[in-house]
C-alpha cells in the first residue's frame, strides 16, 4: 500500500503540474497550425499538415484546460482558507484581472498583426497585411480575448467561487451528512468520472465532433461557461477532500491513465468513421461527446495522480517552469504565429516545422523571461515577487 504523501503548504505537485500545463500551450498552439481540419477559433493553416497534429491537438485539448480550471478552483479555496474571502479576491484581482487588462492592451495589436500577416501568406504567398473587410451588416470581427480567454473566464469564476464559499459558510452545506457524502463521492469514488461526464455530454453534444469549440470572445456561449465551471467547482471540492483524494489519485494513476487512453482511442475511431461516413453512426455527436468527456476526466485524474506520486517535492527545474509559466502563457501565442509565418512556405515535414517553431518560441520565451521578467518589476507584477 502506498504511503500517504506528506503534502506541503505549497502543494508542489500541483504547482509543478500547473507549470507543465502552461508550457504545453506552446506545443498545442504550434500543432494547431498543422492540423488537417479547421480548428475554431484558430483558422490559420500551414502548407504542411498531418493527422498526427490532429491527434496531438485533440489529446492535449482533452485535459489541458480542464486541469487549469481544476487547479484554479483548488487554489481559490486554498487562498480563501489562508487569507479570507476578501483577501483572496484582492489577490486574484492583482494576479489575474490586472495582468489580463495590461497584457491584453499590449498583446492584442501584436497578435492581430501576426494573425493578419499569416492570413496574407496563406492567400497571397508573400508578405503583407490586408485589413479584414466588414460583413454584409457592416460589422467587422469583434474584439477578442485571444489565448487569454482563460484569464477572462477565471476572473468571473473567482467571483463565483467566492459566492459559493460564502453560501457554504452561511448555509453550512457541508455539515449536512448526505450532501457531504455526495460531494465526497464525486471527488473520491472510482465511478466519479462517469457521473461528472454527464453534464459535459449535455454541453458538448451540440458540436459536430462532440467537443466544445473554444470561443475566445468576451461573451462566450453558455455551454462554455457551464463546461469549464464544472471543472472549476470540482477543483474547489477537491480542496475540501484533498488529503484523501490526492492519495487515492496517486494510487489509481495507472488505471486512470489506461482508461483515459482507451476512451480517447475510442473517440478517435468514432471520429474517423464519422468523418468518412457521417451517416453511419446514429447520434454521432452524442457518442463522441460521451467518450471524449470520459477520456477528459480520466486523463485529468491521471495527471493529478502521477504528479502527486512522483513530483510532490520542490524540484528546481520544475520550479523554474512554474515560475516562468505565467510569462510564457502570455507571450507564447503571438510568437507561435510569427514564427509560423516565417516557416509557412518552407517545404519540410510537418513534424520538423512543429519542432522548430516550438524550439524558437521556447527560446524567445526563456531569454525574455530571464532578461525582462524574473528579476524585474514585471515579475513582481505577475507573480508577486522577484526570483534570484
Amino acid at each position: 500500500m502506498l504511503q500517504e504523501p506528506n503534502f506541503s503548504k505549497r502543494f508542489h505537485a500541483l504547482d509543478n503540474l500547473r507549470g507543465v500545463m502552461m508550457w504545453l500551450g506552446i506545443v498545442f498552439h504550434v500543432s494547431i497550425l498543422h492540423t488537417t481540419y479547421p480548428t475554431a477559433p484558430i483558422t490559420l493553416r500551414d502548407t504542411q499538415t498531418s493527422l498526427l497534429a490532429d491527434v496531438q491537438v485533440g489529446f492535449i485539448h482533452a485535459f489541458r484546460m480542464p486541469v487549469f480550471f481544476i487547479l484554479a478552483g483548488f487554489f481559490v479555496c486554498l487562498l480563501a482558507q489562508q487569507r479570507g474571502l476578501k483577501e483572496m479576491l484582492r489577490h486574484r484581482f492583482k494576479r489575474i484581472a490586472l495582468p489580463f487588462a495590461m497584457f491584453w492592451l499590449l498583446l492584442f495589436p501584436v497578435t492581430s498583426v501576426a494573425y493578419l500577416a499569416y492570413l496574407f501568406r496563406m492567400s497571397n504567398g508573400g508578405w503583407g497585411i490586408e485589413l479584414p473587410q466588414a460583413n454584409s451588416s457592416g460589422a467587422t470581427a469583434p474584439l477578442d480575448a485571444m489565448h487569454m480567454w482563460f484569464l477572462w473566464m477565471l476572473i468571473w469564476f473567482c467571483l463565483m467561487g467566492a459566492a459559493v464559499l460564502k453560501a457554504t459558510q452561511t448555509l453550512k452545506f457541508l455539515s449536512q451528512p448526505k450532501l457531504g457524502l455526495m460531494l465526497q463521492a464525486l471527488v473520491t469514488k472510482p465511478y466519479a468520472p462517469l457521473v461528472l461526464a454527464l453534464p459535459l455530454i449535455l454541453t458538448d453534444a451540440s458540436y459536430s465532433m462532440g467537443v466544445l469549440e473554444t470561443n475566445t470572445t468576451f461573451l462566450p456561449p453558455l455551454a462554455q461557461w457551464l463546461h469549464y465551471s464544472l471543472y472549476f467547482l470540482w477543483g474547489m471540492a477537491l480542496f475540501v477532500y484533498r488529503e484523501q483524494a490526492l492519495t487515492l489519485f496517486a494510487q489509481r494513476r495507472l488505471s486512470a491513465t489506461l482508461l483515459g487512453l482507451l476512451f480517447f482511442s475510442v473517440y478517435l475511431g468514432l471520429a474517423h468513421t464519422h468523418n468518412q461516413s457521417p451517416d453511419d453512426i446514429a447520434y454521432a455527436a452524442v457518442w463522441l461527446a460521451v467518450f471524449y468527456s470520459l477520456g477528459s476526466w480520466c486523463l485529468c485524474l491521471a495527471w493529478l495522480g502521477w504528479f502527486v506520486h512522483l513530483l510532490e517535492q520542490e524540484i528546481p527545474f520544475l520550479s523554474y517552469l512554474s515560475q516562468s509559466s505565467y510569462w510564457v502563457y502570455l507571450l507564447h501565442f503571438p510568437l507561435t504565429i510569427l514564427i509560423g509565418t516565417v516557416l509557412y512556405q518552407w517545404d519540410a515535414a510537418p513534424v520538423l516545422k512543429i519542432l522548430l517553431n516550438v524550439l524558437f518560441t521556447t527560446l524567445v520565451c526563456v531569454v525574455s523571461y530571464e532578461l525582462m521578467v524574473r528579476r524585474t518589476f514585471i515579475g513582481v507584477f505577475l507573480n508577486g515577487k522577484k526570483y534570484s
